[in-house]
């Protein structure tokens, strides 16, 4: 064999074991490489987990932190407009109190003039004091004297009243004796109505004329006359059988004919005269027709 080709063959040899070493070594290599290449891997992706937590922590975190940042401008902006507020109602306070301190001079100012005002006024009642007094005392004497008057009036009056019932009473006795007197004349069957109470012809009132109202107007159940109710009785002067007349605006109507009385009141019947007219309430009841 030449030479060379044993100096290749040998070089050949070498370079097989040396490829065999490489080959041993890559294969350890590529092992280790392999392991370190998952572990880096699985580092990796913890990486990123943990990453993606933090990223979402952050996110909530930068949330919060904007509501936070929100509320606090809402705070300031309220606490601002509150401020504004503030001041404007110190402002305002500052003029009301220099306000009230000008009305409190004057008013102090006022004071004084009404405490003036007063002693005068004071002195002025004490005056009007004394005179209200006197004039107190003069209306009492004044009132003393007018009930001992009216006292005094009060007993003429009932003693006029007395009198006048009494001289009615007279007048209507002499009157009834002057119907006697005239029936007696006449006829024993007047005579004979006069000794049982009533007259055989109604006769006038004698007094003072008297105008009273017609106050109800009625039919008699039994003649089917009228019969009238007057605010005139005994008290004033009317008596049974006494002829009144019933009078409308003036006009005569017809006459009343008593036939019952009573102290305020007196009943009596309608005599029309043969005419169409009737009585009506309100009518006036007279004693007396006016000439």
């Amino acid at each position: 064999m030449h030479f060379l080709t044993k100096l290749l063959v040998v070089f050949a040899a070498v370079l097989s074991l040396l490829l065999s070493g490489l080959v041993i070594m890559h294969s350890l290599n590529v092992s280790r490489i392999e392991a370190d290449y998952h572990q880096e891997v699985a580092r990796r992706q913890a990486s990123d987990a943990a990453l993606s937590a933090q990223n979402a922590q952050g996110a909530s975190e930068s949330t919060r932190r904007a509501e936070e940042i929100n509320n606090l401008n809402s705070l300031i902006a309220s606490l601002t407009s509150e401020k504004n507020r503030l001041e404007q109602l110190n402002t305002q306070l500052t003029s009301d109190k220099t306000q009230a301190v000008l009305s409190r001079d004057s008013v102090l100012a006022q004071i004084g003039q009404l405490g003036e005002t007063v002693k005068t006024q004071q002195k002025l009642i004490d005056s009007y004091r004394d005179e209200v007094t006197g004039l107190r005392k003069n209306e009492l004497r004044y009132k003393e004297q007018q009930l001992q008057t009216d006292e005094r009036l009060s007993d003429l009056t009932s003693q006029n009243e007395v009198l006048t019932q009494n001289i009615r009473a007279l007048r209507e006795q002499l009157e009834e004796a002057k119907q006697a007197i005239q029936s007696a004349s006449s006829g024993g069957t007047a005579a004979l109505s006069r000794l049982t109470g009533k007259s055989a012809e109604p006769f006038m009132f004698t007094g003072s004329r008297l105008d009273g109202k017609v106050e109800n107007v009625r039919a008699d159940d039994a003649t089917g006359t009228q019969l009238v109710q007057i605010n005139l009785g005994s008290t004033d002067g009317i008596r049974e059988n006494m002829k009144l007349f019933a009078v409308r605006n003036n006009e005569f109507v017809a006459n009343l004919i008593v036939v019952q009385t009573d102290l305020k009141v007196a009943f009596a019947k309608v005599d029309t005269l043969g005419r169409s007219v009737s009585v009506q309430s309100g009518d006036v009841a007279t004693t007396q027709l006016k000439q």
